[in-house]
């Protein structure tokens, strides 16, 4: 009887906390690497540190802490590799000290699956984590459809759409490949991410530079009168526009793209958690009403809002996400162990800095995102201080486009 009582106590703890074993094994491995730092093999131990960083980025516990909490999963991560850095520094005591920390880490993630999920709670994860990961991408693609309509360009709206589609179905047939085909590992995954994110930040820079260059009054009746004559002398040629709309087509796919694998991988594992797909699909349900809610809100107050506070609102966000994107890109890229990390102990670290502005404690990223804020600087300086462009009169019937010209004079 009281051997079954066991049984039944052991086969209960392992149900509330199915990531046990994963925990116990990643410990027992970070343990080694201590072992060996304390008997002076400082390089053993960083290697160590690594293959047990790799190792749990291939388990089941890795995508079910990023579904569970990503704010714990990122810190942990960050905290992993900073342990690796003060092994391979030869520090014991600032290894002493991170560890301490990771352990910590350890302790809050096995409290999130202390108890067996709940249909509510699963429901909410799911709300989160697509809310969370579309928001940006639904800022973006907002903000370039309420560009295009204010252009009068609506027909280049295509061009988005597919796009964020071609993304859409790529993050699906990659997720797919990956069940049956390709084995793609925690490592891979941050590369592609980091790759990704760094890509959609240049693109966004260099979209948010021309929307910067039209607030001018002045530059924008030049640019609408010669799109003008454009479109009055050579209306069935769609000269200059070919790359415009492979840049248009390929910040679609690369904004929707990013969000959409890891997304994907995060919901598979909070299914997998034990509370079904009933919950999962109610919570991206009511994240995807809010976020086409969101969509159309921008929408709305684009077409709303005169053109010169149109684009210096839209260059601000899009200039605000190539920041954020720049760091986090880094970090990702630091995490697929392709990139150095260079901590800086006296730099301020949150979750809110981390989560929202893309600001972590780290060299690399800090470096890339104040190179972003010089060439955002130039930018705005060579836009503003140049001499406009003299603006030649343009006979025309009233057309949207001299719609436009009238309301910034």
């Amino acid at each position: 009887m009281k051997t079954l009582a066991l049984l039944l106590l052991t086969t209960v703890a392992a149900a509330a906390n199915p990531h046990e074993a994963d925990v116990a094994d990643l410990t027992a491995k970070l343990d080694g690497a201590a072992a060996a730092m304390a008997a002076g093999d400082a390089d053993g131990a960083s290697d160590a540190t690594v293959r047990a960083f790799k190792a749990f980025e291939d388990s089941a516990f890795h995508g079910a802490l990023a579904a569970k909490d990503h704010s714990l999963y990122r810190k942990l991560e960050a905290d992993w590799l900073d342990l690796a850095k003060a092994y391979e520094a030869n520090d014991p005591s600032t290894a002493k000290a991170r560890r301490a920390t990771l352990d910590a880490d350890f302790s809050s993630a096995e409290k999130l699956f202390a108890e067996p999920p709940s249909p509510k709670s699963a429901a909410f994860n799911a709300f989160v984590i697509l809310f969370r990961e579309g928001f940006e991408a639904l800022l973006i693609l907002g903000a370039i459809a309420a560009t295009l309509r204010k252009l009068g360009r609506r027909e280049m709206s295509r061009v988005l759409w597919a796009g964020a589609g071609s993304a859409v179905v790529a993050t699906g047939g990659l997720y797919a490949l990956s069940l049956k085909v390709l084995k793609i590992s925690g490592q891979h995954q941050e590369i592609l991410e980091g790759a990704t994110m760094l890509l959609a930040a240049a693109v966004l820079f260099w979209m948010s530079y021309w929307l910067i260059s039209k607030i001018d009054g002045k530059r924008w009746q030049a640019f609408i009168t010669e799109n003008v004559k454009k479109a009055l002398s050579a209306p069935s040629k769609g000269s200059g526009q070919s790359g415009n709309a492979l840049a248009l087509g390929s910040l679609a796919f690369l904004v929707v793209f990013r969000e959409g694998f890891e997304t994907v991988l995060m919901l598979r594992a909070l299914e997998a958690g034990g509370a079904g797909w009933g919950p999962v699909l109610a919570g991206i349900g009511v994240a995807t009403i809010l976020l086409v809610g969101v969509f159309f809100a921008i929408i709305v107050a684009g077409l709303r809002l005169p053109i010169r506070a149109f684009f210096a609102g839209t260059s601000a966000l899009l200039l605000a996400l190539v920041f954020k994107f720049a760091g986090d890109g880094i970090v990702e890229l630091q995490e697929g162990r392709v990139l150095s990390r260079t901590l800086l102990s006296w730099a301020p670290d949150s979750s809110f800095l981390r989560n929202w502005l893309g600001i972590h404690p780290t060299v690399e990223s800090l470096a890339l995102q104040a190179l972003v804020l010089v060439l955002v600087a130039g930018g705005l300086a060579w836009t503003f201080l140049r001499k406009a462009p003299v603006v030649p009169p343009v006979a025309l019937e009233p057309f949207k486009a001299q719609r436009e010209l009238q309301s910034v004079r």
